[in-house]
């Protein structure tokens, strides 16, 4: 688990770059990687994650951490790259790459994440069986 908020903001900037090296192979026609760099949301998030710090901390240590809507599942990946218990849901069908993209990072990078196939619009569970809405079983939701 990271220390401090600094830590996330160095560490992002590395496990970018291995995102970047386990990209270098595309993905079996015809599916392509997300063509956004998710990893800059964690740019924009620096602030809070250095004003409340303590706050995420006792999220992240409370429970697994949900990524709704995860792409290529690099949000969820850097997490489970700090310690986090992490999982990755999205909709095949409106994912870009059926949820490939998330399945072969997961493989490529060998970080323990779920993957759940779930529609948030329609879905009433969360994975593990919890009601959509917040749930004791997850620390935080993240997307």
């Amino acid at each position: 688990m990271p220390a401090n908020a600094q830590e996330i903001i160095d560490r992002r900037i590395q496990f970018s770059n291995r995102l970047a090296e386990a990209k270098k192979e595309p993905l079996p026609p015809p599916v392509s990687w997300y063509p956004y760099d998710s990893m800059s949301s964690i740019d924009h998030m620096e602030p809070f994650f250095r004003e409340h710090f303590d706050d995420f901390e006792r999220a992240f240590r409370s429970g697994p951490v949900i990524d709704f809507g995860c792409g290529d599942g690099d949000i969820p990946l850097f997490f489970a790259s700090l310690g986090c218990e992490v999982a990755a849901a999205d909709n095949p069908q409106s994912n870009h790459n059926w949820m490939a993209g998330v399945r072969a990072l997961r493989d490529r990078l060998n970080l323990p994440i779920q993957i759940h196939e779930l529609d948030a619009d329609t879905a009433t569970q969360l994975p593990g069986g919890g009601p959509m809405g917040w749930h004791s079983r997850w620390g935080c939701c993240i997307t």
